[in-house]
């Protein structure tokens, strides 16, 4: 069971400064989740791992010459996302997402550094 918490989140709402020109919309967010399930890969042997997760199975999902072993970890994760929404007309808007992520489970830690661009049309 994953227990999460938002740390933080704040959104404002920038009004058009010339006239036709669309509102832009800012949010950040700071959430911690613990005892977050946590699926690793790596090439065995890793007693490493081993040590602090729970080997599940092999893998051959990555299209590798060797499989690897899949590892289930109790980890604690935060993250940071700031999301910004670019009015580009009445039905038109450019979004843009960064977060970043950090997992952690005794030595074992990830970091994902995410971004991501869209165009959204409403109908």
């Amino acid at each position: 069971m994953t227990c999460a918490c938002v740390l933080l989140s704040a959104i404002t709402h920038l009004p058009a400064r010339a006239a036709g020109a669309g509102s832009t919309t800012l949010s950040l967010t700071a959430t911690a989740r613990w005892h977050d399930n946590v699926l690793a890969y790596s090439s065995p042997p890793r007693p490493d791992l081993i040590a602090q997760g729970k080997p599940l199975t092999l893998s051959a999902t990555f299209d590798r010459a060797a499989p690897l072993v899949a590892y289930y970890f109790d980890a604690r994760t935060v993250a940071c996302e700031l999301h910004t929404a670019r009015s580009l007309g009445p039905r038109l808007a450019l979004v843009l997402t960064a977060e970043i992520r950090d997992t952690t489970h005794g030595n074992a830690s990830y970091q994902n550094r995410l971004a991501s661009a869209g165009l959204v049309r409403a109908f």
